[in-house]
């Protein structure tokens, strides 16, 4: 098992209305599926830190997307026929986002 910090820095702009969506996840690279992710919401941070640990050959994913006010409205619009349609099946954030950023890190 490893430990990791990860330090994450935001040096977009921030405009008024601005919203951050963060996605953190998991996976071993011997399976596939599994993926583990928890999704967050807030107003935009300047620095954000991940602390963890993992067991040898895993994945661990960072997705930071920045949504306006007009994103975000078609988001929560989106995400809300999902639940309606009720197939399981959910957007992300990213697919609505004026900015998205990824890191990934393996553990070896």
């Amino acid at each position: 098992m490893s430990d990791f910090l990860c330090f994450v820095d935001y040096i977009g702009t921030k405009e008024e209305g601005d919203i951050r969506y963060s996605k953190a996840g998991f996976q071993s690279l011997e399976q596939d599926g599994g993926y583990f992710f928890d999704e967050s919401d807030g107003d935009i941070q300047n620095s954000l830190l991940y602390i963890g640990n993992l067991d040898n050959d895993c994945l661990f994913n960072i997705t930071m997307s920045i949504l306006d006010s007009d994103a975000e409205t078609k988001y929560t619009e989106a995400m809300h026929q999902a639940y309606e349609d009720d197939k399981g099946e959910f957007p992300f954030a990213e697919e609505f986002a004026t900015t998205v950023g990824k890191v990934d890190i393996i553990i070896n």
